[in-house]
């Protein structure tokens, strides 16, 4: 009897040593994994592009200084079964600073004045304009050189975003994704990739220089994902032979997002967070028109 509860702790002991080894490779495998995978600078790279696809929200900070005015954006973007961009921008120079409002989907634009701050000296009165919704319905088509606040901040170089952020359908994803492996559009140094701990987290600095016939053609199949057709004459051959536009990427090692785009020699940033986050801002029911509130404006005193 003693013999057999001797084997059996034996056992039981065997076993436990077991399931401790077995636990401790599990932890140390998931730890080169870690290390070798899922922080490898290639891998969070894509992923960043695969996770900028399929967002529901984004909240993208702007700064520029440009011609002695200085300009302060902020823009929340929704995505999905209803596509909006609400954004707040100040714009200062010498003779004060403005504030506004806007509210855009694909075809319908909305803009405010918030607070209208004039410099020292001046006179005039501004409340008939603050806080006065006005709206234009701007056509979603290709002959369009003014297209809406909403796709002119999503699509593109000229205040777009120059990384596709969206949340498009499996199908779609994969297009995207495919022709940004394929083509030349993002040419990533990943040899030259730097790491800092920012706010206690891994970022990494990516350069890359952006080849812009491929990176035009890219838009226009972007543009046509998201149902815009404000690209679909615009020719990408066009740019041949115009030089690269150098930038780096910052991206969150843990999160695999981007979180800044750096522009070397230009006074201007762009930082991004609040993935996932929707604006619950709707559109006005009361307006007038655009034309009526630069009248209201032009006729302050």
């Amino acid at each position: 009897m003693y013999d057999t509860l001797v084997a059996i702790s034996a056992h039981k002991y065997i076993i436990r040593k077991l399931y401790l080894v077995g636990f401790a490779l599990l932890i140390i495998s998931g730890f080169v994994w870690w290390l070798k995978v899922y922080e490898n600078p290639y891998n969070i790279y894509w992923d960043m592009l695969k996770n900028s696809l399929e967002t529901t929200g984004v909240t993208k900070h702007v700064t520029e200084e440009s011609n002695n005015t200085t300009l302060d954006q902020y823009i929340m973007f929704n995505f999905g079964t209803s596509n909006l961009a609400h954004a707040r921008t100040s714009l200062k120079n010498s003779s004060g600073t403005v504030t506004t409002e806007n509210i855009g989907t694909i075809q319908n634009d909305y803009v405010q004045y918030v607070s209208v701050a004039a410099s020292s000296g001046n006179k005039q009165d501004f409340s008939k304009v603050i806080n006065k919704w006005a709206m234009r319905t701007v056509t979603n088509d290709n002959t369009n050189t003014d297209p809406s606040f909403f796709i002119q901040t999503v699509v593109g170089f000229d205040g777009g975003n120059v990384i596709p952020i969206a949340n498009l359908p499996v199908e779609s994803r994969s297009v995207l994704l495919d022709q940004l492996h394929n083509d030349v559009i993002f040419n990533v140094s990943f040899g030259k990739v730097k790491q800092q701990i920012v706010h206690g987290r891994p970022i990494y600095n990516y350069p890359v220089s952006i080849e812009l016939v491929g990176y035009v053609a890219f838009q226009k199949a972007f543009a046509k994902e998201m149902g815009i057709k404000a690209l679909d004459a615009v020719d990408p051959n066009s740019y041949q032979g115009k030089d690269a536009i150098n930038v780096q990427f910052l991206i969150d090692g843990w999160s695999h997002e981007l979180t800044g785009i750096v522009y070397p020699g230009v006074k201007h940033t762009e930082t991004f967070n609040n993935y996932g986050i929707r604006t619950n801002v709707t559109e006005p029911k009361t307006t007038i028109s655009t034309q009526a509130l630069q009248a209201l404006f032009a006729n302050t005193k």
